[in-house]
């Protein structure tokens, strides 16, 4: 086998594997609009209940540990989707300069 031979074959898994790494950011773009639009809908079921468990216990009654919970999760998960944010925006603002090598293995 030469040398021809060997470089040829390994042209069409060179282009796979930037095509593939291309098509992650391509799909990261969307992935984190759509995490972005999930979480604004959870979010907004959270201000709901919460107001509605607030009015309940000014009348008396006792949230549940089930509700409690489920509250606390979702502000667990609030917290986590915001790093998540943070840090795509700042990675993505640094795309094109000379540093972003160094962020992304950091």
């Amino acid at each position: 086998m030469d040398i021809g031979t060997l470089l040829i074959g390994l042209i069409p898994r060179l282009c796979n594997s930037i095509a593939k790494t291309i098509g992650y950011v391509v799909n990261l773009n969307q992935s984190v609009l759509s995490l972005a639009t999930r979480f604004k809908e959870l979010k907004d079921t959270w201000d709901d209940l919460k107001r509605r468990v607030d009015q309940a216990e000014l009348e008396g009654l006792m949230r549940t540990n089930q509700v409690k919970g489920w509250l606390e999760r979702v502000e667990a998960i609030e917290a986590e989707v915001g790093l998540l944010l943070d840090d795509f925006r700042e990675r993505r603002q640094c795309l094109w300069c000379c540093r972003c090598k160094l962020l992304f293995e950091i």
